[in-house]
């Protein structure tokens, strides 16, 4: 067959891009470039908005994409990759440190639930410690054993810290406001817009619910980026209860009260 071969010199053929009733679908070539437009689109409506710093949570297989690290600059975040097997990735890595901030883990997690090191709380225990998740962490394995993060998602919106709120009873903290999810065969690569991908956008609620849940249960199997562990390791624990101590703590107060202290 005489004439150009490359996907690329069909892109008239295959590219669509359409709205549904609470986003945008796009198909064929280009797809992540659409993708650092909303990411840029969001920032926009973020700062239109006054409230917060925009904020991404995401994840998918491979990144190793150049103008990333630049499209997100400024945002606060957290993707989780594949656990890398290329020196790109490292470098990637590296430039996210300076253009992402990281995202504190309780903003995510209940305090009660999730902590960076096994933890057993008693009745006397301090408060647990705030952690940051740093803007690139990897999950898997980096050896050739079955089983991959291959996930491509992300979540676009807004992180602010609330002191104040209505109603009171509400505590101060980090608050999310998320406004889009993004589900997409495409990997955060540079080439994958040589790739006939697909992107769906979404403000549909309940689809951005369950995006959440969904990295919420990728980060807890992550790692940091530079984990030199070659299977996976999560580096989140479940906080545990220190059954025995709270039984002694509850008939210490059984007998003080019997005692009328």
């Amino acid at each position: 067959m005489d004439g150009p071969t490359e996907l690329r010199h069909f892109a008239n053929l295959v590219n669509t891009h359409g709205h549904t009733e609470t986003g945008e679908f796009v198909f064929g070539l280009g797809v992540m470039a659409r993708f650092e437009e909303l990411i840029a689109l969001n920032r926009k409506q973020v700062e239109q908005s006054r409230w917060g710093t925009p904020a991404i949570i995401g994840s998918a297989g491979w990144l190793n994409r150049q103008t990333l690290p630049g499209a997100l600059k400024g945002y606060a975040g957290c993707l989780i990759v594949d656990k890398p097997r290329r020196p790109d990735t490292m470098k990637i890595a590296q430039k996210l440190e300076k253009t992402v901030h990281p995202l504190p883990g309780h903003a995510l997690f209940d305090a009660a639930d999730v902590a960076m090191e096994d933890t057993a709380l008693g009745p006397y225990s301090p408060p647990l410690p705030s952690f940051d998740l740093g803007p690139l962490r990897v999950a898997g394995n980096q050896t050739k054993k079955s089983g991959m993060l291959h996930a491509k998602l992300a979540l676009l919106g807004a992180i602010d810290y609330i002191d104040r709120y209505d109603p009171p009873e509400i505590e101060p903290g980090w608050f999310f406001r998320w406004s889009s999810a993004w589900l997409s065969s495409a990997n955060f690569t540079y080439g994958a817009d040589s790739n006939i991908e697909f992107g769906l956008q979404s403000t549909d609620p309940a689809l951005i619910d369950q995006v959440l849940t969904s990295l919420k249960g990728a980060i807890r199997i992550s790692e940091q980026w530079d984990s030199d562990s070659p299977d996976a390791d999560p580096q989140l624990k479940e906080v545990k209860f220190d059954d025995q101590a709270f039984v002694d703590y509850f008939t210490q107060q059984a007998i003080d009260l019997e005692r009328g202290k």
